[in-house]
């Protein structure tokens, strides 16, 4: 499979609906989609051109995890949640736009996105979740929006380029290890500074 067509009335993708399909190339998501499935389109490791519906709502967990070729994804303003794993393992990933309706960034969402250059997060993300961009090697700069509440543990864990952190005045709790392994400065005592924090 290496083209798909998907027609205007179709709303929803279910779960592993194209899992492995290897010599897909390039995916587009009509306006009236607003469901798209875990695993729905994993391991499509050809997929290079990802256009997602204006109506979505939810990223699944592991949706477009390990699309190996994928280097740009752009998430509308109607999605909400992404899911757990949801761009994990996409090694050539290396521009990402969230949306402003995003209110949540789910665990492991970027793992081991090693080409990802820099992430600039919404306001409208309260919670970023554990390892949510672990192993980034490539990520240099990540800036949160004020409304921001809460960074997990580990999120940008072994991120070893990053080196500025822009933190909001509402952030409440950064989980542990959050910037550990990372080109952020330490002190003496091996604390690290990311931020005001």
């Amino acid at each position: 499979l290496v083209t798909v067509t998907l027609s205007g009335g179709l709303e929803a993708i279910g779960a592993y609906a194209f899992q492995g399909c290897i010599s897909l190339k390039e995916i587009a998501l009509p306006d009236s989609v607003e469901t798209v499935g875990e695993n729905a389109f994993s391991y499509c490791s050809a997929l290079e051109r990802l256009s997602l519906s204006e109506r979505l709502s939810a990223i699944s967990e592991s949706a477009f995890s390990d699309c190996k070729s994928l280097r740009e994804v752009v998430i509308p303003d109607s999605v909400l949640d992404i899911g757990n794993y949801a761009f994990s393992g996409n090694k050539k990933l290396e521009k990402v736009t969230v949306g402003s309706g995003v209110a949540s960034v789910g665990e492991g969402a970027f793992y081991g996105c090693v080409q990802l250059g820099s992430v600039s997060l919404p306001g409208s993300v309260k919670h970023v979740g554990d390892m949510a961009f672990m192993e980034c090697a490539a990520l240099e700069e990540v800036t949160v929006g004020e409304g921001t509440e809460s960074l997990g543990a580990q999120s940008f864990y072994d991120c070893a380029a990053l080196d500025s952190v822009s933190l909001p005045a509402s952030l409440c709790r950064i989980g542990a290890y959050a910037f550990d392994q990372t080109a952020l400065p330490e002190d003496a005592d091996g604390l690290i500074y990311a931020g005001s924090w």
